[in-house]
Formats: C-alpha cells, sequence, structure tokens
C-alpha cells in the first residue's frame, strides 16, 4: 500500500465528483435548502394557516337559532364565527362554504330550564378541510364555557358555591430545562438524518468510482498500473468518505439552524429550547458520525463492485438506503426506546441509539462505549471487506 498512489487515486476522485453536477444537488442543494425547507417549512405553513384560521370569523349556519338566545348571543358576542343561511348545510361543508352547520332542538331552552336531561346540539363538520376543524374547537370552547356559566346559575340558585365542582386545583412544571428539550427535539431528527445522508452523500461518488469504470471500461486499465488493489481500495474509499463527510456535516447544520430559526413560530413563543451541545457531547456525535460514514461508504464501495452497471448498482445501494432507514425510523416513532446488553452491538442501530442518548441527557458511559467500540470493529471490518473484493477478480469483473 503506497501513500502516493493512494493520495493520487483519492484526489483524482474528487475532482471528478466535484464536477459532476448531480455532486452540487446531492451534497449542497438537497441538504442545506430541500430538506430543511421539507421538515421545517411544511410545519410552518401549516401552523400559520391555523393561526389565520383561528384569528377570523368562521362561516357556520346555525339551525334552529332561535330555539337558543342565550347560547346565540355568547357565539355573537365571541366574534369568532359569521352566522350565514343554507339551504343545504351538508353540500356546503363539503364544497367549503361553511364551516360548520350546527343544530339547536326546538325545545332546547325548556329543556336547559328544567335541569332534567340534557339537551341535545348536533354539530356536522367536514375532517378534510383545516378551517373546519379549527371551527369545531372554537365551537367546543364556546359550549363548554356555556355550559359551565349554566351550571354555575343551577348552584347559585340552590345557594351553592361553584367552588364544589373544583375540588383539585392543578399546577403543571416542566422538570426539563431548555437545554433537555432542545436536546429532545434534535433527538427526533438528527439519528435518522444521520443515517440517510451518510448513506445517500457519498452513494454516487461510491457507484461512479467502481461501477461506473466497469460500465466505461476503465476500471482494467487502472488496476494494471503500479497502485496496489489496497491503494485502489483505500483511494476510493477516502473520495466517498470525504463527499459523504461534506454532505452530512452540511445537512445536519442547515436542519438545526431550521429549527433554531422557524421552531418558534411553529410551537410558539411559550416552548423554550437550546439546542445548544456542549464540548463533550459534540466531539462524541463527531466521532459517532465518523464512524457510521466510514462504515457505510466502505460498505458502499464493496457493494458497487458487485454491480456490472451503474444502474445495477444503483439498486443494490437502495437495499442499504432501506436497511438503514428503517432502525432511524424506529427511533423516530418509538422515542422511549433504549437500548441495552446485546442490543447494543447491532451495527448503525448502536450508533442510532447512542446518538439518541446523547441528546436526550441520558447516556450511560458503558452502553456508549460498547455502541462506539463495536462500531469501530464493523469499520475496520467493512473496510478489509471493501479491499477484499477488490483483490477478487470474480467478483470485480463478472459477467
Amino acid at each position: 500500500m503506497n501513500w502516493h498512489h493512494i493520495k493520487t487515486i483519492w484526489f483524482k476522485e474528487l475532482l471528478d465528483t466535484f464536477r459532476d453536477k448531480r455532486t452540487l444537488y446531492t451534497m449542497i442543494i438537497a441538504p442545506i435548502i430541500i430538506v430543511p425547507l421539507m421538515m421545517v417549512g411544511g410545519p410552518l405553513l401549516m401552523s400559520s394557516q391555523e393561526k389565520a384560521a383561528e384569528g377570523k370569523p368562521n362561516p357556520i349556519v346555525v339551525i334552529g337559532a332561535e330555539n337558543a338566545p342565550t347560547f346565540m348571543k355568547m357565539i355573537e358576542e365571541s366574534g369568532s364565527f359569521q352566522l350565514i343561511d343554507s339551504q343545504n348545510p351538508e353540500d356546503d361543508l363539503k364544497e367549503g362554504l361553511i364551516t360548520l352547520a350546527v343544530t339547536v332542538p326546538q325545545d332546547f331552552e325548556r329543556i336547559i330550564a328544567a335541569e332534567g336531561t340534557p339537551a341535545d346540539i348536533m354539530i356536522m363538520f367536514e375532517a378534510r378541510q383545516q378551517a373546519s376543524t379549527v371551527s369545531l374547537q372554537k365551537f367546543r370552547n364556546i359550549l363548554q364555557s356555556y355550559t359551565a356559566s349554566e351550571v354555575a346559575e343551577r348552584l347559585s340558585r340552590r345557594g351553592m358555591d361553584t367552588a364544589l365542582l373544583n375540588p383539585i386545583c392543578v399546577s403543571e412544571k416542566n422538570v426539563a430545562n431548555e437545554q433537555e428539550m432542545g436536546g429532545m427535539i434534535l433527538a427526533a431528527i438528527i439519528p435518522f438524518m444521520l443515517g440517510i445522508w451518510a448513506v445517500s452523500g457519498g452513494m454516487y461518488t461510491a457507484i461512479d468510482t467502481v461501477a461506473g469504470e466497469k460500465e466505461r471500461n476503465t476500471m482494467e486499465g487502472l488496476l494494471v498500473c503500479p497502485p496496489s488493489r489496497w491503494s485502489v481500495a483505500i483511494g476510493k474509499f477516502l473520495a466517498v468518505f470525504v463527499i459523504a463527510s461534506i454532505t452530512v456535516a452540511l445537512s445536519l447544520a442547515g436542519i438545526i439552524a431550521a429549527y433554531q430559526l422557524m421552531l418558534p413560530a411553529i410551537v410558539g413563543e411559550e416552548f423554550q429550547f437550546d439546542m445548544s451541545l456542549s464540548l463533550g457531547n459534540g466531539l462524541m456525535l463527531i466521532l459517532i458520525a465518523v464512524l457510521m460514514i466510514t462504515m457505510i461508504s466502505a460498505i458502499e464501495i464493496a457493494i458497487s463492485a458487485f454491480g456490472r452497471s451503474f444502474k445495477e448498482a444503483q439498486n443494490y445501494m437502495t437495499i442499504l438506503t432501506f436497511a438503514v432507514m428503517l432502525p432511524g425510523m424506529l427511533l423516530v416513532f418509538m422515542p422511549d426506546l433504549r437500548l441495552t446488553g446485546a442490543a447494543l452491538l447491532i451495527p448503525v442501530v448502536n450508533l442510532f441509539a447512542a446518538t439518541k442518548d446523547i441528546l436526550m441527557g441520558q447516556s450511560e458511559i458503558l452502553n456508549i462505549v460498547i455502541a462506539l467500540g463495536s462500531s469501530l470493529i464493523y469499520a475496520i471490518l467493512a473496510i478489509v471487506f471493501s479491499v477484499r473484493v477488490f483483490k477478487s477478480e470474480k467478483v470485480l469483473f463478472r459477467g
């Protein structure tokens, strides 16, 4: 293995990669612009639409409004609704002309005054329309206020204190500080995105430098040159590693910056969080990322060697993408899942779990050491495997 040969192949593959327009999208545009916009822009747009729907009067129809003058007065005074007429409320709901259709029974006031059985109110809404669901919640709040005032009046007529209805006074306190809340947000996205971009970041470089060379019939010429198979494999691996590392760094920076800037607008100013990391945790996460990228980059080089063409190698990479994406999604949808014991030896999964525990402030030294130690072994084995693949004429030039 000759370092000069490795460096020559490494820089040559990097230069070819940066000349490829696909690199601009995979390494810069997608991780910095498109993905943060998808992850933060969507919720931000939904939140703004919901706030807009809450802030303006929603058109509703009240059938039998004359049967509940007190209740209707409360609705009008709230300023939340615009009362309109409708000949066919159900069709108007589906078309979005109204947001609610409320039916008040004819004997509503009499039932309320009798203090016997509860009065019935039927509400029709369109669950597929956000304005309708927002309107439903606003109407429920008014109905709850009306019910509370009616109950208070009934108790007053009997000379009873309304405090009898509230035997418990509840106060809530979040014991998680701002940094722990910020870590919770990061733990929901960082492991998954780390895995996805570790695979996709260097994928095209890996395919082009191995399967692409085979398809262009330039691999044979390279292998008869002075560089050994070790030097060729390590040089190509380093090129994939560098591209994947840059992509991962840019993608994580873009997502964290997007959340820092836009999350307050989504969840509200009352939600306090701090996404800063301590020096120790930051270095630990960098080590995890390096191990993840090393392992996956070496595997991508080996997988690409099995492909007879660019397209075939790309199909193989799809399997690797899903293999990494599924455990990442598992931690997203099961945030309380903690890995211990032998589970910490599962490749990739252990690094996802270690990343989540570090960000959540729940890491245990022994678990982290097991996850990092086993991953270091897997990374070394992956590099050795990729080199062995390059030494195999049967694999490299299979028909």
